[in-house]
């Protein structure tokens, strides 16, 4: 049974980058969303396994999806791997206390992508 992913970024570079990472694995069923709202309805409908979440999106943040995605007993339990181009350590501190598991600053590395994304589908 393959594992499903919700990509949240609105960076077309970005959402491009992680789609050819995961057309090669054959496990994994995504899907890309730009907008943070509409993200989050994807995520109460639909339930991935996971979530891969850009914090800097216009009208409605990552902090904002993660705030809510947490507050709601039906998808509280989904992780939630944050991958930003916010270097500050505060921005951090945030997205790990608002429930996220991993951070990881872009650039992205695919390595460690790929590594942490096999971590939470286990």
């Amino acid at each position: 049974m393959s594992k499903k992913i919700l990509v949240v970024d609105d960076s077309e570079t970005s959402l491009f980058l992680i789609q050819s990472i995961f057309d090669e694995n054959e496990g994994i069923d995504y899907e890309l969303e730009s907008d943070g709202q509409k993200a989050l309805e994807k995520l109460i409908r639909n339930k991935p396994d996971l979530v891969i979440l850009d914090l800097l999106m216009p009208h409605f943040s990552g902090y904002d999806f993660l705030e809510q995605a947490k507050a709601k007993a039906e998808t509280r339990d989904i992780p939630i791997i944050v991958l930003t181009a916010l270097q500050e350590d505060d921005s951090e501190k945030k997205a790990l206390d608002l429930g996220a598991v991993e951070y990881i600053r872009k650039p992205l590395d695919v390595e460690q992508l790929e590594k942490t994304v096999n971590r939470y589908l286990e």
